[in-house]
């Protein structure tokens, strides 16, 4: 009895920790630092051999067992329903695009996955996850050749730091320039990293606005030269059908890759671990009869068909519009084992980029910096919010230049033409309540020298690094399990609702649309807060969301498999079935119920 009580309270204790925890800092620490302990184990079998035994001593039961006895069973069932769940259970996440289906769900034990480049060899290891920070060798990767890669450092809550850096590859990487602003009340400094190389990157500051864009023609730089009432030269002249179409913009491993579209026309280009070609430039394209066709050679309409290949086989066709950037563009299908994670745009050199120039007049004043076709000069100028131009000029790195407001300056501390960015992780020195857990290993290489360097690198959870070695290259993602499910979860529509007269988001919902393949079952649904979806024996809630200014939205449903369910309800109902027995079967509160009948 007393190891009963014990085990209770202990148990009781424990599980309020874990649900402060869980709340505060999330599932996956919770799982860590407690239900995935073989103590909490023990835990639960110490109490679950103590009500066996409490039930199996009053052998040979009587009558007026029957209510603990049905009590301790309930228990025990409760148990074996969470011991289902623990073995057997899925927790996972399933991010959907808008207008994509999706069959992966991703589970949160961490895992290393190593492909070699022109192959199709690939390995998974499964990573052990500790609780707190540890170094040393962890684990080993065996890739062949005298080739191992050894995990020798592990974050599992990190902070990730972004630097940023010369690109090592001509032609990779976009502008990049540190700014310092200041007057007698502030001092203030902002990288402006370009992420879309046709729309440019810009900062706000209070009643000022940052632009940071580039040029990629020799007339985009007149326009910026020219004044608000005129119009560059050459934009009056006819557009040349020689030259350059323009260039491809791939973003792919956290890198940005600028790739002529005529080099791409006549052979394969490689970018990273993925390789491209072009297989039709249209300049004037237009859809007739279901079909892109292109009908003159004026650049009307400017497109491009491109061809996309990893290393492992899968293979995408992409469609490309300059004009429209934010389309969709998988139009020619996909195959292979995977959906490759890039992201394309066409920039065409036979239009001006609107972004270089003059743009509707705002209340803001603003500040417009342009890094030069040939990327070998940077110029500036300012327009006030009145729409009054400064004369544009070439920036001297390091002098200081009045913005025009507020007594404003600004100072260019550096510029870097073609930049990439790195991310370093470091150990958080606190977990913030309501931060996401995110995680970062660090690998280095034994036997074969490999371009990590003896410094080796760091993998942040969900990024990738590639590991060259004798010729050979691999590419080591850091990521989670995966769950393929045997049927797909198409997203039609995204839908968030918003308190009125605010943006603030107050529900947002999936309309979803289940299809089973194997089954010949198409379903649809209405995922929300508070109406998950159940099929083929998951759970699906709306969990949160994702959105970026010109791309679909993403959503992000919670996905939960529970065969101990059926259990924990049925133990449920039988502990209040075996409570009501004991509690009507009493036999003293039997004596002082009829007790009272008789004096009555």
């Amino acid at each position: 009895m007393k190891l009963a009580v014990i085990s209770l309270l202990s148990l009781a204790a424990v599980l309020a920790v874990a649900t402060f925890i869980e709340a505060a800092y999330g599932a996956r620490t919770a799982r860590l630092l407690i239900y995935g302990n073989l103590w909490f184990a023990g835990l639960l079998l110490i109490l679950g051999a103590n009500v066996l035994c409490a039930a199996l001593i009053r052998l040979p039961w009587q009558r007026r067992h029957w209510g603990f006895v049905i009590t301790h069973i309930g228990i025990l069932v409760i148990l074996f329903g969470a011991f289902m769940t623990q073995k057997f259970g899925v927790d996972g996440s399933m991010p959907i695009t808008e207008g994509d289906a999706q069959s992966e769900v991703v589970l949160s034990e961490p895992r290393l996955t190593v492909m070699e480049e022109n192959s199709s060899n690939r390995r998974e290891y499964s990573l052990p996850e500790p609780v707190f920070e540890k170094q040393g060798k962890l684990m080993e990767l065996k890739l062949g050749d005298d080739l191992v890669l050894v995990v020798d450092h592990y974050l599992p809550h990190a902070v990730v730091e972004r630097s940023v850096l010369p690109s090592p590859l001509k032609g990779v990487g976009m502008g990049a320039l540190k700014l310092l602003l200041s007057n007698g009340e502030l001092r203030t400094e902002e990288w402006l990293l370009m992420s879309h190389p046709d729309k440019g990157v810009r900062f706000n500051l209070g009643p000022a606005q940052i632009i940071f864009t580039k040029a990629w023609s020799k007339n985009d730089e007149a326009r910026f030269f020219s004044s608000a009432s005129e119009k560059p030269e050459l934009e009056k002249q006819p557009a040349k059908k020689s030259g350059s179409s323009g260039y491809v913009s791939l973003e792919f491993e956290g890198r940005q890759y600028r790739l002529d579209i005529g080099k791409l026309l006549s052979q394969w280009v490689q970018a990273g671990s993925l390789k491209l070609k072009a297989e039709r430039y249209l300049p004037h394209a237009s859809v007739e009869q279901n079909k892109l066709v292109n009908r003159s050679a004026e650049p009307l309409n400017p497109a491009v068909e491109i061809k996309v290949q990893a290393s492992d086989g899968s293979e995408e066709k992409h469609v490309l519009f300059a004009q429209f950037p934010d389309f969709p563009t998988l139009h020619g299908g996909r195959s292979g084992p995977k959906k490759l994670p890039a992201r394309l745009r066409m920039i065409s050199t036979a239009q001006p980029n609107p972004h270089s120039g003059h743009e509707e007049r705002t209340a803001r004043g603003r500040l417009l910096f342009l890094q030069s076709a040939d990327s070998e000069q940077l110029f500036y100028k300012t327009i006030s919010s009145d729409g009054k131009v400064s004369a544009a000029k070439p920036i001297s790195k390091g002098k200081n230049e009045p913005t025009g407001w507020m007594n404003l300056q600004f100072n260019v501390l550096e510029w870097i033409p073609n930049a990439i960015s790195e991310d370093k992780p470091r150990a958080a020195s606190q977990i913030r309540p309501g931060e996401n857990m995110s995680s970062a290993l660090h690998i280095s290489s034994m036997g074969q020298a490999t371009d990590l360097g003896s410094k080796g690198a760091w993998i942040p959870e969900g990024a990738s690094r590639s590991v060259s070695a004798n010729g050979k290259r691999f590419l080591v993602f850091f990521g989670s399990a995966r769950l393929i499910l045997p049927f797909s979860i198409h997203l039609e529509k995204f839908k968030i609702g918003t308190d009125p007269g605010t943006q603030k988001a107050a529900s947002y919902e999936s309309n979803v649309e289940v299809r089973d393949l194997a089954q010949g079952i198409t379903k649809k649904a209405v995922i929300s807060m508070n109406e998950p979806l159940d099929y083929g024996g998951y759970t699906f809630y709306q969990a949160s969301y994702q959105t970026e200014e010109g791309r679909p939205a993403v959503s992000v449903l919670s996905v939960n498999l529970d065969p101990g369910r059926g259990f924990k309800y049925a133990g449920s109902l039988i502990m209040i079935v075996g409570i009501l027995m004991m509690f009507y079967l009493n036999p003293h509160y039997l004596e002082r119920l009829l007790g009272r009948k008789k004096q009555a």
